[in-house]
């Protein structure tokens, strides 16, 4: 198959598309957009000036990417959620484009909901999954293999790493840290019931170390500490330091 280009698409000449590429009706490909092999952007999408799309990428309709953007190979941006028979939380009919902010980098095998909104210079690792609604801060890093679920939102220049899992309906500040495969959770029923889904909220600042568990409706206070393998169940007073199974406070030591 050869590449495809729809009449009514706008590419610019100074674009450059590789082999068995899709491009669909009203897409707009800005100057200097590299495209690689097997790539779809599909009806209405848009690349801004001087993105790159690497190999086998699929831009889902109405998606925007913003400027100097580089989506590596594989990822898919801007998928529509569909909803299991079992689902306790049934997903929604219409969503906001995803827009991707201008000198973000989103990484191999990502995929990136229908209805998110990415800042500025955000950095996503190569495997993460970011589910609808949800919203990222300016200068803020994702870290390979992160899930985010549904309607989670995380402010300007907050790190998280690798392997974490950031629940649905997750309020995270701006600053914070996590360390690797941190659990939040929102659901105190297991899921038996859907009506009482809460996320933690955890302020600017916070840091919580690697494969600390953090309960439903949780709130860390600003600057607070959670040591890594501490289980949350209560909230954090601002500044504090929890350690621990169940997660109690202790005496933070000054830097060396």
């Amino acid at each position: 198959m050869c590449t495809s280009i729809d009449s009514t698409a706008r590419v610019s000449p100074s674009a450059k598309l590789g082999q068995n590429v899709i491009v669909g009706a009203r897409a707009v490909i800005g100057s200097g957009v590299v495209i690689g092999n097997h790539c779809v952007i599909e009806d209405d999408a848009e690349i801004g000036d001087n993105s790159q799309l690497g190999h086998g990428s699929v831009v889902h309709s109405k998606t925007i990417v913003g400027l100097d953007c580089v989506v590596m190979d594989y990822a898919i941006l801007g998928r529509v959620p569909r909803s299991g028979a079992a689902s306790g939380r049934k997903v929604g009919a219409d969503y906001e484009p995803l827009r991707v902010g201008d000198r973000s980098i989103i990484g191999a095998l990502c995929t990136i909901y229908v209805g998110t909104q990415l800042a500025e210079d955000i950095l996503v690792g190569d495997l993460a999954s970011i589910r609808e609604d949800c919203t990222i801060g300016q200068a803020s890093i994702v870290g390979r293999g992160v899930l985010m679920e549904l309607e989670a939102t995380v402010g300007s220049r907050t790190v998280i790493q690798t392997g974490t899992h950031i629940t649905g309906d997750a309020h995270i500040g701006d600053r914070v840290f996590f360390g690797a495969h941190v659990v939040t959770m929102n659901d105190n029923t297991l899921g038996a019931r859907a009506d009482t889904l809460a996320g933690p909220t955890i302020e600017d600042d916070a840091k919580i170390g690697s494969n600390a568990t953090i309960l439903p409706g949780v709130r860390i206070g600003q600057d607070a500490l959670v040591a890594a393998g501490a289980v949350v169940t209560k909230n954090v007073e601002p500044g504090a330091t929890v350690m621990g199974v169940p997660a109690r406070p202790v005496q933070r030591e000054a830097p060396r």
